[in-house]
């Protein structure tokens, strides 16, 4: 982090420049803030994005899989992107209804189509669909090493 703010710090001092005659400064106290500032912005990106990862990944290893019925799949802005719903019965006998976007399909389903979904066992209401998250995870995984 500390090299990031340093790099990013030497970029912004850089892009300052030298100013001509008459030409109003930047400073390099506010290039320095303006560093400091981009590396916040990209540390709490990647902070949150680690930790839907970890989420899925912990999903993975502890999560228990369930048939859910595919009740309806609706196309949104001019039929384009796919919103798909599904329902599921809980352990506990609760129906739990979702819906997720096409980023978690590999193939969209039909109506009426039963698929995966892997759940906490502790959160039933936390479900993901189950294929494409294990694939995505192992990819990610693969791409690490």
């Amino acid at each position: 982090m500390i090299f990031g703010i340093f790099a990013a710090g030497l970029l912004a001092m850089s892009y300052v420049g030298t100013p001509s005659p008459g030409e109003k400064v930047l400073g390099h106290a506010k290039a320095w803030a303006i560093a400091a500032g981009m590396m916040a912005t990209i540390t709490i990106i990647y902070v949150l994005a680690r930790k839907r990862y970890r989420r899925e990944e912990n999903l993975l290893r502890t999560g228990r899989v369930a048939p859910a019925l595919v009740t309806k799949v609706e196309r949104l802005q001019n039929d384009s992107i796919p919103f798909v719903h599904w329902t599921w019965l809980a352990p506990s006998g609760e129906r739990v209804k979702r819906s997720t976007g096409r980023d978690d399909f590999s193939r969209i389903p039909q109506e009426g189509e039963i698929i995966s979904v892997l759940y906490e066992p502790d959160n039933p209401a936390y479900c993901k669909p189950y294929g494409t998250l294990a694939a995505t995870l192992k990819n990610a995984r693969v791409s690490r090493q």
